[in-house]
């Protein structure tokens, strides 16, 4: 069924999308209303239109997490399970407004709060993604919390049956543990960016950049050679080169905390044995469900947000990115229908 056409959008419309630069969800959502009530939407119906729907999405993804997943389960269970399946957490940024003035600077504070986002998706015997990626997120919301929505996605898309399953992250504290105890059975990795940033550090305080602001070829040589060494020979050679290089006093507090870092992650930094079972590496999927789910609507120059409209904003698009917009507004019709008897 085709909800959207061209037909049913005015040139006010079509004219004020362009102006405010709305997105596709928006403009989406904007041309259905349109083709029901047959009515020109001015900027300030455009704003209300997607406050409602937004709150509507997030009542529609509430009633969801209540459903049994024990259930999804057993229903998932009769399934031939998927041969590999990849996981990835990552932390986004939103800007935030409060709803009222300061009173003695009669301006409206600002700041930032931090989107927890988790994407799931299947990898081919080559390593690349395959098929859709899906998605899941919240805003402000403790690790431990945001598990509960993890556990959903993975239940949902079959990760818990496949024959391969791993998880990808960077070395941020508790991200090692929550995905232990998330899917203790899978293979954790340290992804491959990330890990390449504090070799950067290191590369970068033995050999500065240069004065024109281009990295210093020894500095990019001495990561190249430290990643290569990390894939081909393994942790303890990496490392072991190294501590070769660490200075004796410049810097010396730095080299040992990224040290540590290595050491740390030193479970999630076999990447001969990934590489042998063509294992991804790389966290480009988690990145790129941030950039265009997350931030490219909700960290543009221009957006600044109040929490209670943000929130069910971000849960529309995780509808949309995930292909669940029919059943949304399936349920968002069947909702009207009951509540107000001329809606159809």
């Amino acid at each position: 069924m085709k909800y959207y056409e061209e037909d049913y959008v005015s040139p006010t419309v079509k004219k004020l999308v362009s102006i405010l630069n709305v997105t596709l969800v928006d403009r989406d959502v904007a041309n259905f209303i349109y083709k029901l009530n047959r009515i020109n939407i001015s900027e300030s119906k455009i704003t209300t239109m997607r406050q409602a729907t937004s709150k509507e999405a997030l009542a529609w993804s509430e009633e969801l997490e209540k459903m049994n997943l024990a259930n999804s389960v057993y229903a998932l269970s009769t399934k031939k399970p998927k041969e590999r399946m990849a996981i990835g957490i990552d932390e986004g940024k939103v800007h935030i407004r409060n709803a009222k003035r300061n009173m003695s600077t009669k301006r409206y504070e600002r700041y930032w709060k931090n989107v927890k986002f988790g994407v799931c998706y299947e990898f081919d015997e080559n390593g690349k993604k395959s098929g859709e990626s899906k998605y899941t997120a919240e805003i402000d919301i403790k690790l431990n919390e945001f598990g509960r929505l993890m556990r959903e996605l993975l239940i949902k898309n079959d990760y818990l049956f496949s024959k391969h399953k791993i998880t990808l992250s960077d070395g941020a504290i508790g991200y090692n543990e929550f995905l232990q105890n998330l899917v203790g059975n899978a293979v954790h990795i340290l992804d491959a960016m990330h890990l390449k940033e504090h070799l950067w550090i290191l590369g970068k305080s033995l050999f500065p950049d240069l004065p024109n602001g281009q990295h210093s070829e020894l500095a990019e040589a001495f990561v190249d050679k430290s990643y290569h060494l990390l894939k081909t020979s393994g942790f303890e050679v990496f490392i072991k080169y190294i501590k070769k290089n660490k200075p004796k006093r410049k810097n010396a507090k730095l080299w040992k905390r990224e040290i540590n870092y290595f050491d740390k992650n030193k479970n999630r930094l076999d990447y001969p044995y990934y590489i042998k079972l063509h294992y991804p590496l790389g966290s480009g999927v988690v990145e790129g469900g941030i950039k265009y789910v997350c931030n490219k609507r909700l960290k543009n120059g221009s957006a600044c947000w109040r929490v209670e409209h943000v929130n069910g904003l971000l849960k529309l698009r995780i509808i949309w990115f995930n292909g669940y917009f029919d059943d949304f507004w399936s349920w968002r019709k069947k909702y009207y229908s009951t509540k107000y008897k001329w809606y159809a």
